[in-house]
């Protein structure tokens, strides 16, 4: 039994450590669920399909946090994910999206920047480029997060397959961190089809409460394994077992 006391002691080291330089690092997120947001941006509040918005933009979450949207250049377009009057793209049938494009021809660029009210911990996106021919296709998406001083958080890259199957395929890319440290994104690509410029986004999901890290969880399992064995332990030691 002592052994088994002395080698959870050792795990539990060797988790800590782990957990402790896992949450010391930003981690890319492929999913909302894994996000585990808590509030969101609704491209819908810019106006309805084929709106132009200013650039930068103000926007509110569902929850009331403020933002600043902007892009490199240009202004941005409101469009719907729809094959009769919107974008023909793999979001959610009828998603409201935020195009850096212009619907009247203009050239105009991402990357997509979001300035937050107040640091949050995590945040993400689905994102398509823009596409002719051929209908379907890859591409190479990108992700930057910044502190309030400006200063490089983390960037991560993942490839995406973009086609007209409005069926929410599109991949989702986000960042999170154990610090609520995140005061800005940046959303672009590093490949397209026609311009690394030239893309749509989905709805921003952003959690402004800390996401569980699968390191955490580990130690978590770990310590419950450990704690239930030494109480066994003690029972018996003490002849209170049954």
């Amino acid at each position: 039994m002592k052994f088994r006391l002395l080698l959870c002691a050792l795990l539990f080291s060797m988790v800590e450590s782990l957990t402790s330089q896992a949450l010391a690092q930003p981690q890319l997120i492929t999913s909302r669920e894994a996000l585990g947001a808590s509030d969101t941006i609704d491209w819908g509040q810019l106006g309805p399909q084929s709106t132009n918005f200013p650039n930068p933009v103000m926007v509110m979450s569902i929850g009331g946090v403020e933002a600043t949207v902007s892009q490199l250049s240009g202004t941005g377009t409101r469009i719907d994910q729809n094959t009769i009057t919107g974008f023909v793209g793999n979001f959610t049938l009828n998603d409201r999206l935020y195009y850096t494009g212009n619907v009247y021809g203009a050239q105009n660029l991402g990357p997509i920047s979001v300035i937050f009210d107040f640091p949050v911990y995590g945040v993400g996106t689905q994102i398509v480029p823009n596409y002719r021919t051929p209908s379907s296709g890859n591409f190479v998406a990108s992700i930057t997060a910044y502190n309030t001083a400006g200063q490089i958080l983390g960037t991560f890259t993942e490839d995406g397959e973009y086609n007209g199957a409005q069926d929410g395929s599109a991949i989702f890319i986000g960042i999170s961190n154990s610090e609520a440290n995140i005061a800005r994104i940046e959303f672009g690509l590093t490949e397209a089809p026609l311009s690394i410029g030239d893309f749509t986004i989905n709805q921003i999901s952003f959690a402004t409460t800390p996401i569980p890290e699968p390191s955490c969880l580990m130690a978590v399992a770990l310590i419950t394994s450990c704690g239930a064995g030494w109480l066994r332990y003690r029972c018996r030691l003490t002849k209170r077992c049954t």
